[in-house]
């Protein structure tokens, strides 16, 4: 049987990590010249879409989610013994 405090840690480390998961695949789209180029084409017609406003708003919404989804995560670590 698997503990109840096991569902938070577990979501609490997956939307934690995705910012930064999101981050990382965009350094590496942005390191690999024909993927740039084919997402700076992509994005022309768009206003704002380039790759330091999107590295920019994944920063903003990791700094608040990476913190909140570690403190629930340590909610669900130290649930058994509260």
């Amino acid at each position: 049987m698997i503990p109840s405090c096991a569902g938070i840690i577990a979501f609490s480390a997956l939307f934690g990590t995705i910012p930064l998961a999101l981050l990382a695949v965009n350094l590496v789209l942005w390191l690999v010249p024909p993927l740039r180029r084919a997402n700076e084409s992509a994005a022309q017609n768009v206003p704002g879409m380039t790759f330091r406003t999107a590295n920019e708003d994944l920063l903003s919404i990791a700094q608040f989610l990476t913190p909140a989804s570690a403190v629930a995560g340590l909610v669900g670590v130290w649930g058994p013994w509260i």
